[in-house]
């Protein structure tokens, strides 16, 4: 939340620094969340989550614009922030909105979360494989 146009460096829109004032009271939820979806898998049988790092995300397409296209990281492609314009190339904004992202990112999270390393402990392929009794 503290990367997003909304909240990230609210003085200067343009800038690239995240709030981490705002990152750091979701820290102990972002940290507890693994552990806790583990406790429940045990606790409920034949149940099977997945936890996705939207920090990691964001953080790896701000590191590799080139990789992924999404040169815009930093600031939203709707003109205002209700009911304002939306930008001609959308594919190349992170943010949509103040707050929210992209068709764009994403198509790039849900590839990276169905068979990549994004989703933990496992990704969409390897819960959809998953036995369930």
């Amino acid at each position: 939340m503290g990367c997003t146009p909304l909240y990230a460096n609210q003085s200067d829109p343009l800038a690239i620094c995240c709030n981490e004032s705002i990152n750091q009271l979701l820290m102990p939820f972002n940290n507890s969340l693994p552990t806790t979806l583990m406790k429940l898998q045990s606790d409920l049988p034949g149940s099977v989550f997945s936890n996705s790092d939207d920090f990691r995300f964001v953080s790896d397409l701000k590191s590799n614009v080139a990789k992924y296209g999404i040169s815009n990281t930093t600031g939203s492609c709707l003109s205002e922030y209700f009911g304002g314009t939306p930008c001609a190339d959308r594919d190349r904004y992170l943010y949509f909105d103040m707050v929210h992202t992209t068709q764009a990112a994403n198509y790039v999270f849900s590839l990276n979360c169905f068979n990549g390393t994004l989703c933990s402990p496992g990704n969409i392929i390897s819960l959809v494989g998953a036995q369930v009794y």
